[in-house]
């Protein structure tokens, strides 16, 4: 799906409706609320700007999707 975000804006968006939250969950509990935001937004920066550098692999298990 990130791979056709790039054709498809819709389908980012589908992306981060679905991870944002548990992206977020994830670096407030290691940074703080204060920095979690921030994190967030720059971790989904990096997934548009670079789509080939995300590997489900990469992803902590804590907040991968339910197969």
């Amino acid at each position: 799906m990130i791979g056709r975000s790039g054709d498809e804006p819709g389908a980012f968006a589908v992306l981060f409706d679905r991870h944002a939250p548990a992206i977020y969950r994830y670096a407030a509990q290691r940074m703080g609320d204060h920095r979690a935001e921030d994190i967030m937004s720059e971790t989904f920066l990096v997934a548009f700007e670079k789509p080939a550098s995300c590997r489900p692999t990469c992803v902590p298990r804590c907040i991968r999707p339910p197969r």
